[in-house]
């Protein structure tokens, strides 16, 4: 065999191991929570996850999948100005501009401004 088939066979069996230990960690966790916490305190934690879990599937709503579409194609027809709007989109930047009213407010400037404060 190649050299490539053996590195992928290799990265393929860290994987599969690393997957099993998040997997065994897990659930050596959730006994020790289980065990540690009272009844009304576990079913607050229960509903927490189950309200978090709900808003990553929306927050996400397939933003990776449409990076990874949209920005290469922006990128071949050279479209420099509509890949960044695309970046600034996913990451939050226009955010941070409506937030602050400043339309020259970056991420970046405006966690430097809150620190320095």
């Amino acid at each position: 065999m190649g050299r490539t088939t053996d590195q992928v066979g290799l990265a393929m069996a860290w994987s599969v191991l690393a997957r099993a230990g998040r997997f065994a960690l897990g659930i050596a966790s959730s006994v020790i929570v289980v065990r540690s916490l009272g009844e009304h305190d576990y079913g607050v934690l229960s509903l927490v996850r189950t309200v978090l879990m709900f808003v990553v599937v929306v927050v996400g709503a397939g933003l990776g999948q449409a990076v990874l579409k949209f920005l290469p194609a922006l990128r071949v027809d050279r479209a420099g100005e509509e890949a960044r709007a695309l970046l600034r989109g996913v990451t939050g930047a226009d955010t941070v501009e409506l937030a602050t009213n400043d339309p020259d407010a970056t991420y970046a400037s405006t966690l430097a401004a809150r620190c320095s404060a």
